[in-house]
């Protein structure tokens, strides 16, 4: 099963739809779970100059390996070149891949993900839930950016869609 962009508001469904193809640095998971986020909602209500269709978007992701192990999913793949990579600020990278955008994401029973973009699961969490790791993880670090005190008081502002 997977559901594919194939235009501006234009879905299409495959039930049937293979596994990826097994390939070197990389590991096929089940989709247990994948989160609508903001940029997929572009995707579908305006498209974007550099997205190739059909695309299966979703990088929100939680899944199982073959053996069972349940992960979550980095979606961003660094070029490890550009100036900022070879600062160790890989999350600026001028050259990102994403997963759901550059490959096809989660939308789909299966995916195939880069073994250095799987963060193991070691606690019990429920894989819905785990679809929530990259947007907390966005606000856990703006937050370390700024010292508080117990019982400061904080605004959280997003530019939501």
């Amino acid at each position: 099963m997977k559901l594919s962009l194939t235009g501006c508001r234009s879905l299409e469904y495959s039930p049937a739809a293979p596994a990826p193809q097994e390939k070197d640095n990389h590991v096929v998971l089940e989709v247990a779970c994948c989160a609508i986020c903001r940029t997929d909602a572009k995707m579908w209500n305006q498209g974007h100059r550099d997205l190739a269709l059909p695309r299966v978007p979703g990088h929100e992701i939680a899944g199982f390996d073959n053996s069972g192990k349940l992960f979550t999913v980095w979606p961003g793949q660094a070029c490890g070149q550009c100036r900022y990579c070879r600062e160790g600020r890989e999350n600026l990278c001028e050259d990102m891949r994403i997963i759901g955008f550059h490959s096809d994401g989660g939308f789909a029973r299966f995916v195939s993900v880069p073994e250095d973009s799987l963060v193991a699961v070691t606690e019990k969490i429920e894989p819905r839930c785990l679809t929530f790791a990259e947007p907390v993880a966005c606000v856990i670090n703006g937050l370390s950016k700024f010292p508080t005190e117990p019982n400061s008081r904080v605004i959280i502002y997003g530019a939501a869609w």
